[in-house]
């Protein structure tokens, strides 16, 4: 998830740049946009969502909108405004990042307090390192066959 996540998000720029042709000032609205909305499902909506329901049901919501998010990615990229790729965008976004924060909760409740510190490491050197490859894959996959492709291999990696 972290890599088709960061393929998505280092690509998301160069598809609204090269394929809608938006602006500058338009792209960093869509991306501020995620950003905020990721804040504020973070910050209010986190806490009664994982007080009523566990955090496995969250993880697998989670993980079932962004299959079918990254399933709506292929039809977006066929549109002629960029509108219908930036809502799927915040869709992957709000629901990725929500996941992310459940797992890392998850995984530091598993173990003692002297490896919790370690564990985030570990965490956060993967994800890191994912997020130093996946750019270049998903500019491959863009140049190759444009957004299209983009959507499509990120589709297929959500099988």
């Amino acid at each position: 998830t972290a890599a088709v996540a960061s393929t998505y998000h280092s690509v998301a720029p160069i598809v609204l740049k090269d394929q809608f042709k938006i602006d500058p000032a338009a792209m960093g609205r869509a991306m501020a946009v995620q950003a905020i909305a990721n804040a504020v499902v973070g910050g209010f909506a986190l806490g009664p969502l994982t007080s009523r329901f566990s955090e496995s049901a969250i993880i697998k919501t989670c993980l079932l909108a962004m299959s079918f998010g990254f399933l709506a990615l292929t039809p977006a990229a066929l549109q002629p405004t960029h509108i219908p790729w930036v809502a799927v965008g915040l869709v992957l976004s709000v629901f990725g990042h929500t996941m992310a924060v459940v797992l890392t909760s998850q995984s530091t409740t598993r173990v003692g307090p002297d490896e919790k510190g370690t564990l985030l490491g570990v965490e956060h050197g993967i994800f890191s390192g994912v997020r130093i490859g996946a750019p270049a894959v998903g500019v491959a996959l863009f140049k190759a066959g444009g957004a299209v492709a983009v959507s499509v291999a990120w589709r297929c990696s959500r099988l």
